[in-house]
């Protein structure tokens, strides 16, 4: 996926790619000198525990974060278009 740099150092990272990885506006981002290029990440948040029931991942919760099924079949529609 391709981006450019505008004249005063701003980069947009396309809705798809801020929708899967949870960035938001006010997310903090860490951009880190990797070789010969950059790579952005968000900044860690405290880790979640992960549990398993029938074999399956479960992440416990994180405090003051509420994630509704409409909003999973949001970021699945997003992320298939």
């Amino acid at each position: 996926m391709h981006v450019r740099i505008d004249r005063v150092g701003r980069v947009v990272i396309p809705k798809a790619l801020r929708v899967a990885l949870g960035i938001t506006p006010d997310t903090p981002l860490e951009v880190i000198a990797d070789g010969t290029g950059l790579r952005i990440e968000p900044v860690r948040r405290h880790e979640r525990s992960v549990d398993t029931s029938d074999g399956l991942p479960i992440l416990g919760n994180v405090e003051g974060a509420v994630l509704t099924d409409d909003d999973v079949r949001r970021l699945r529609d997003d992320l298939q278009r």
